[in-house]
């Protein structure tokens, strides 16, 4: 190639320029990731953001101390706390002593102690009876409003029928029958009909979600029901499944108390609605005696239902997508993780803008 003034440039002068040309249109990566970026991006986004959003509402700080609490009474106090026997007087009051802290029940023992032996019992009691509850409420709701037609139809006959029996009485007839004795059976009892309010609920969200863009987008290019439900549904179903599985929560051990309490279900072992029941015997509502015992039995019974409430409520700020982004360091920081932050404010847009 010869210039104007004569000279002539090097033949791989105009191919440089059209290089020169098409870099403006080519961006290319500045950062590689590591496996261990992947892991960091992953312990941040799936643990870290939402810790720091549940530690920052003080629902989720209570709601889950509470929580965390009956665990450590249902795992390791029970080993470290002597299981309940006579030791004492017969309804010795608060801090009587330092061995009988809650004081003593009618037969003189500590009631701290027959709390905590009394928890694993109805943790395995309400963890039963919320799992298949909420479980079979996602099968049936996710089936019904994403298949519609005939299955929809059957499913939701199925839902409306389990809906409409009447509860106390169908559960003295389970009780009768099947004479249940381990906490576990007790509490799949318990929810043979707490499961519909659930599916109803989860089948008018799948339904509104079945109508999105990008869902009806992954449809058409084939894409199998299956994933689409896993990676699409299901994560804008969880902060639903979370309310649920808290409410099952505290429905289960409420229906559990009272029908001890009433005396319909079997006593194989401590809980806490044979405690509320003697505690109701024992109690003299004139002259106030004794109220320590039914004190101690109705915070251990309504504590659960205030964990469960408050982190219910907690829980669903963490399936909000602004604030996991807003607390999530790898769009806050420096290096790595600014390489993806235009990434997850595209995502996160997205997101927001397929639930309008």
């Amino acid at each position: 190639m010869v210039t104007d003034g004569g000279e002539r440039m090097p033949d791989g002068g105009e191919a440089g320029g059209e290089t020169d040309r098409a870099s403006a249109f080519v961006s290319e990566a500045e950062y590689e990731w590591s496996k261990l970026d992947v892991i960091r991006e992953m312990y941040d986004r799936k643990f870290y953001a939402p810790l720091q959003i549940v530690l920052a509402d003080y629902r989720g700080i209570f709601g889950i101390g509470i929580l965390l609490m009956y665990l450590l009474m249902g795992t390791v106090g029970v080993a470290v706390i002597a299981f309940p026997r006579q030791t004492g007087g017969r309804f010795d009051p608060w801090f009587s002593s330092w061995h009988q802290p809650l004081g003593t029940d009618h037969a003189g023992r500590p009631l701290h102690q027959m709390v905590v032996h009394a928890t694993p019992g109805m943790i395995q009691l309400m963890v039963g009876g919320a799992l298949f509850a909420v479980l079979f409420g996602i099968l049936i709701g996710t089936v019904a409003g994403f298949k519609r037609g005939n299955i929809e139809y059957v499913l939701m006959t199925l839902t409306d029928t389990a809906a409409q029996l009447p509860g106390l009485p169908l559960l003295i007839v389970l009780v009768a029958v099947f004479e249940p004795r381990s906490p576990f059976l007790v509490g799949l009892i318990l929810s043979i009909n707490a499961w519909p309010g659930t599916a109803r609920a989860l089948r008018a969200q799948v339904i509104e979600i079945r109508e999105k863009d990008y869902v009806e987008a992954t449809r058409a290019m084939g894409g199998d029901s299956g994933e689409i439900i896993q990676r699409e549904v299901m994560p804008e179903l969880m902060p639903f499944v979370t309310i649920g599985f808290m409410g099952s929560l505290t429905g289960i051990i409420y229906a559990a108390v009272g029908l001890y309490f009433l005396g319909i279900l079997p006593v194989e072992w401590l809980n806490w609605g044979v405690m509320l029941d003697n505690a109701y015997s024992e109690v003299n509502f004139r002259t106030f005696t004794h109220m320590h015992y039914l004190v101690v039995a109705l915070v251990v019974i309504s504590l659960v239902g205030l964990g469960a409430t408050l982190t219910a409520q907690a829980m669903d700020r963490v399936f909000n997508p602004r604030l996991r982004a807003k607390h999530a360091k790898t769009i806050r920081g420096s290096g790595p993780e600014d390489a993806i932050e235009e990434e997850d404010e595209d995502v996160t847009d997205t997101f927001l803008a397929g639930g309008n």
